[in-house]
């Protein structure tokens, strides 16, 4: 739904009807950071199956209020106009970053400016540990998600992931020199 140039991939969700498939959504990405709510995509017989549980007809896991906000968003043509808005907003937030990072990183980080989405993933020497590299970007008021916290298995321990949803460009060209004199100084 955040595709900034072309057209996305498609989504898990098509292959529904051909493999054991459930593909989860949530508003809280699209419309409200702290919007509770999301949906399943799933085959017919999958979705029986999860309807049936209980959880539906007894309506206490559910969250009708917010439920029927969200379907009054949708029906009156407003999540469309919300995402137009996001993606306006993401778009430059993340030309800047890429941008930005391309300019002060050196060429040892690497980087595949994302087509859609919120975040940025670098990609450095196999021998830097960004938990470590962490560290060192808080004492200097910048930071990063490492990436092992991505990892089922205790991998990408040179991988950061980078977000460019909340800050505005000012901030993130800042943000990029912050943590372009960390990694120099890490020899990175």
């Amino acid at each position: 739904m955040l595709a900034y140039t072309a057209a996305p991939p498609l989504p898990l969700a098509s292959h529904i009807e051909n493999s054991p498939v459930i593909s989860l959504g949530s508003f809280s990405k699209i419309m409200a950071p702290g919007l509770r709510l999301g949906w399943i995509h799933a085959g017919a017989k999958l979705m029986t199956r999860l309807c049936g549980c209980g959880l539906v007809d007894s309506g206490g896991g559910l969250n009708p209020f917010t439920s029927g906000v969200m379907r009054s968003v949708i029906e009156l043509g407003l999540l469309e106009k919300q995402l137009t808005n996001l993606k306006a907003v993401y778009s430059k937030r993340k030309v800047a970053l890429t941008n930005a990072l391309r300019e002060l990183l050196p060429n040892s980080v690497r980087f595949v400016e994302p087509d859609g989405g919120f975040f940025i993933w670098l990609e450095f020497a196999g021998t830097i540990d960004t938990v470590q590299l962490l560290a060192a970007a808080r004492q200097h008021n910048t930071g990063f998600l490492p990436g092992i916290k991505f990892s089922g298995q205790n991998g990408l321990k040179n991988y950061a992931r980078l977000s460019f949803a909340y800050y505005d460009v000012p901030e993130l060209e800042e943000g990029a020199g912050r943590l372009a004199k960390v990694i120099r100084k890490s020899k990175a």
